[in-house]
Protein backbone atom coordinates (compact mmCIF):
# COMPACT_ATOMS: atom_id res chain seq x y z
CA UNK A 1 0.00 0.00 0.00
CA UNK A 2 1.15 3.50 -1.13
CA UNK A 3 0.94 6.06 1.58
CA UNK A 4 1.04 9.80 0.66
CA UNK A 5 4.18 10.59 2.96
CA UNK A 6 7.59 10.53 1.03
CA UNK A 7 9.19 8.42 2.67
CA UNK A 8 7.32 5.23 4.15
CA UNK A 9 8.74 3.42 7.18
CA UNK A 10 7.82 -0.30 8.52
CA UNK A 11 9.27 -1.57 11.76
CA UNK A 12 12.37 -3.95 10.69
CA UNK A 13 13.18 -5.12 13.80
CA UNK A 14 11.88 -8.19 15.17
CA UNK A 15 13.42 -9.94 18.56
CA UNK A 16 12.65 -13.99 16.90
CA UNK A 17 14.55 -12.96 13.29
CA UNK A 18 18.29 -13.46 13.03
CA UNK A 19 18.34 -11.81 9.98
CA UNK A 20 15.85 -9.09 8.37
CA UNK A 21 16.36 -7.51 4.74
CA UNK A 22 14.64 -4.68 3.15
CA UNK A 23 13.20 -3.72 -0.17
CA UNK A 24 13.22 -0.68 -0.62
CA UNK A 25 10.64 0.17 -3.65
CA UNK A 26 10.50 3.94 -5.23
CA UNK A 27 7.72 5.67 -6.91
CA UNK A 28 7.86 8.71 -8.86
CA UNK A 29 4.99 11.15 -7.40
CA UNK A 30 5.56 13.81 -10.10
CA UNK A 31 6.41 13.62 -13.71
CA UNK A 32 9.43 10.83 -14.20
CA UNK A 33 11.51 13.52 -16.55
CA UNK A 34 11.73 16.22 -13.23
CA UNK A 35 13.65 13.76 -11.89
CA UNK A 36 16.79 13.99 -14.46
CA UNK A 37 18.65 17.39 -13.06
CA UNK A 38 19.00 15.41 -9.68
CA UNK A 39 19.56 11.86 -10.69
CA UNK A 40 23.63 12.29 -10.60
CA UNK A 41 23.47 12.93 -7.07
CA UNK A 42 20.77 10.19 -6.41
CA UNK A 43 23.63 7.75 -8.08
CA UNK A 44 26.26 8.60 -5.64
CA UNK A 45 23.62 7.84 -3.06
CA UNK A 46 23.05 4.47 -4.03
CA UNK A 47 27.02 3.96 -4.76
CA UNK A 48 27.31 5.21 -1.37
CA UNK A 49 25.44 2.71 0.55
CA UNK A 50 26.56 0.38 -1.82
CA UNK A 51 30.20 0.64 -1.35
CA UNK A 52 29.34 0.58 2.73
CA UNK A 53 27.72 -2.92 2.07
CA UNK A 54 24.32 -1.59 3.37
CA UNK A 55 22.73 -1.67 0.38
CA UNK A 56 22.99 -5.25 -1.41
CA UNK A 57 21.60 -4.75 -5.16
CA UNK A 58 20.15 -1.66 -6.71
CA UNK A 59 18.51 -0.94 -9.94
CA UNK A 60 15.64 0.86 -12.07
CA UNK A 61 12.53 -1.48 -12.65
CA UNK A 62 11.88 -2.50 -15.71
CA UNK A 63 7.84 -2.02 -16.35
CA UNK A 64 7.43 1.16 -14.50
CA UNK A 65 8.77 4.30 -13.27
CA UNK A 66 10.76 3.84 -9.92
CA UNK A 67 13.50 1.41 -8.33
CA UNK A 68 14.22 -1.03 -6.09
CA UNK A 69 17.00 -1.61 -3.45
CA UNK A 70 17.59 -4.56 -1.98
CA UNK A 71 19.32 -3.72 1.91
CA UNK A 72 20.69 -5.50 5.29
CA UNK A 73 17.89 -4.16 7.84
CA UNK A 74 18.46 -1.62 9.89
CA UNK A 75 16.43 0.51 12.71
CA UNK A 76 13.97 2.98 11.67
CA UNK A 77 15.73 6.02 13.04
CA UNK A 78 18.62 5.18 10.98
CA UNK A 79 16.75 3.87 7.27
CA UNK A 80 14.58 7.33 7.68
CA UNK A 81 18.11 9.40 7.89
CA UNK A 82 19.70 7.18 4.78
CA UNK A 83 16.33 7.75 2.55
CA UNK A 84 16.17 11.63 3.73
CA UNK A 85 19.26 12.04 2.38
CA UNK A 86 18.16 10.75 -1.36
CA UNK A 87 18.38 13.73 -3.73
CA UNK A 88 14.83 12.05 -5.05
CA UNK A 89 13.39 12.52 -1.66
CA UNK A 90 14.57 15.65 -0.72
CA UNK A 91 13.18 17.50 -4.21
CA UNK A 92 9.91 15.62 -3.88
CA UNK A 93 10.15 13.16 -6.56
CA UNK A 94 9.61 9.93 -5.33
CA UNK A 95 8.08 8.44 -2.11
CA UNK A 96 9.52 4.98 -0.65
CA UNK A 97 7.78 1.97 0.29
CA UNK A 98 9.93 -0.06 2.37
CA UNK A 99 8.83 -3.91 3.47
CA UNK A 100 11.40 -6.03 5.59
CA UNK A 101 11.73 -9.74 5.08
CA UNK A 102 13.56 -12.85 6.93
CA UNK A 103 15.15 -14.54 3.65
CA UNK A 104 15.39 -18.42 5.00
CA UNK A 105 16.26 -19.26 1.41
CA UNK A 106 19.31 -18.31 -0.64
CA UNK A 107 20.51 -19.08 -3.92
CA UNK A 108 24.46 -20.03 -4.52
CA UNK A 109 25.35 -16.30 -4.94
CA UNK A 110 23.98 -15.68 -1.52
CA UNK A 111 25.09 -18.82 1.02
CA UNK A 112 27.72 -17.98 3.63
Amino acid sequence: MWLPERVIFLAVEHPKRELQMLIIETRYIVDPALAEPHKQSHVEWVRKYIAEGLFILAGPKLEAGGGVIVAHAVNDERLQAILKEDSYVSEGIVEYKVSAFNPLFKGAPFQA
